[in-house]
C-alpha cells in the first residue's frame, strides 16, 4: 500500500488514517506495542522518548517516527516485541 504523508504525521497516524490496523496502545511512543521493520528509506525518530538502549533492540517503531526520506517501506508483526 502507498500513502501520502506530510512530514508532521507519524507513521502510526498516516497508517491508521489509512485504515491499516497496527499494534499501538499509548500514542505517545512510550508503551513499546508498536514495533516495526524499516526494510527501505529511512525514518525519524529524533523527537521520541526513547533511549539508546530501546531503540536498539527493535529497528524502528512506528510513534513517534516521521518519514525521513520520500519513500520508505516497514514491516508489522504482532511477534516483534
Amino acid at each position: 500500500m502507498v500513502l501520502d504523508v506530510d512530514e508532521e504525521t507519524t507513521v502510526l497516524d498516516a497508517a491508521l488514517d489509512a485504515g491499516i490496523d497496527l499494534p499501538h496502545d499509548c500514542k505517545l511512543g512510550v508503551c513499546l506495542t508498536c514495533p516495526s521493520k524499516v526494510i527501505s528509506g529511512s525514518v525519524d525518530q529524533s523527537t521520541g522518548s526513547l533511549d539508546d538502549s530501546v531503540q536498539a533492540q527493535v529497528n524502528n517503531f512506528a510513534v513517534p517516527s516521521y518519514y525521513g526520506s520520500d519513500n520508505i517501506e516497514l514491516s508489522y508483526s504482532r511477534d516483534m516485541r
